[in-house]
């Protein structure tokens, strides 16, 4: 059941990276979470990457 929830957790922040272009902050907040450190070291433990790394390789050009 963890493990579904990380899955959902990381695949919502993923996808408000790819689709948005919200400051972390503001992603940070809608889903949740206290600020914009703590998504994204949640988001480094879970995928290897850091948001803004993803959001690079990921995002909107």
């Amino acid at each position: 059941v963890l493990s579904e929830i990380r899955r959902i957790r990381v695949n919502q922040i993923c996808r408000m990276l790819v689709e948005t272009n919200r400051p972390i902050s503001e992603i940070a907040i809608a889903l949740g979470y206290t600020g914009p450190e703590h998504i994204a070291r949640y988001f480094r433990r879970e995928t290897g990457t850091t948001p803004l790394a993803y959001r690079r390789k990921f995002g909107q050009k």
